[in-house]
């Protein structure tokens, strides 16, 4: 339906006249670009919100920004990103709620929250460091408060095996490791076995941080790190 005023649970739907586009939108009061969520179904709202499209098309200069503002009388039910689930290491999660001006309230003993209880402003993001559950609901003056959300992190660190030598990534994102190390495998700078943990470091001596992800083959090692990057150590007799 057109932007307006209704009752209740909205489903919003979005289109371009151009073929071959993309739409794009936003939920926050930015400005969509080619980053922002694909639109590929439609939007269901169960709270006050504005929407911001834009069409995307290559070869095509990006269409104008459509908004639609839709008040449902009712404030946006708090949404978590990136979702709750199991994690290796610690998140930063954004909580947020499509209603302009809304404030968002949490609680992290299952207890329902009020407007006594922490609050963050729309948009704002929460270190997730260990394994947490959020309870979380918006509110805004003159609207009647959301539904509450509820998203569940468990941060649980993560472990890969060699042949006989073990990774072990910590949920602050550091990464130990011990056993044969006669290739360099722990990545320690040296070829000296190891009984107990020791940091993994780059070739400066420097420790590395900042990890999400790892793997152990027989006699290397590789870690993915959150800017994107990948590191390997240890064997090198296949290019691996």
């Amino acid at each position: 339906p057109a932007p307006g005023t209704y009752p209740g649970t909205q489903t919003i739907n979005i289109a371009s006249a151009t073929l071959g586009s993309t739409i794009r939108y936003t939920l926050d009061g930015t400005d969509p670009t080619g980053r922002s969520p694909a639109y590929s179904s439609p939007l269901v709202l169960t709270g006050t919100a504005t929407i911001r499209a834009k069409a995307f098309r290559h070869g095509y200069l990006a269409s104008a920004t459509a908004i639609g503002a839709y008040d449902l009388g009712t404030v946006a039910a708090p949404t978590f990103s990136p979702p709750g689930g199991a994690y290796a290491v610690a998140q930063s999660v954004t909580v947020a709620s499509a209603t302009p001006g809304a404030t968002i309230h949490y609680t992290t003993n299952g207890q329902e929250p009020t407007e006594s209880d922490p609050a963050v402003v729309s948009g704002a993001t929460l270190r997730v460091q260990t394994s947490v559950l959020f309870t979380a609901k918006a509110f805004a003056a003159g609207q009647t408060a959301s539904a509450t959300s509820r998203a569940d992190y468990r941060i649980t660190g993560a472990v890969a095996a060699g042949s006989a030598h073990v990774l072990a990534l910590k949920a602050d994102g550091t990464l130990w490791s011990w056993g044969l190390n006669s290739l360099g495998q722990l990545g320690d700078g040296t070829t000296t076995n190891r009984s107990s943990a020791v940091q993994v470091r780059d070739a400066g001596s420097v420790a590395l941080s900042e990890i999400k992800a790892i793997a152990a083959g027989r006699y290397f090692s590789a870690a993915l790190k959150q800017d994107g990057t990948v590191w390997t150590w240890g064997s090198n007799e296949f290019g691996q």
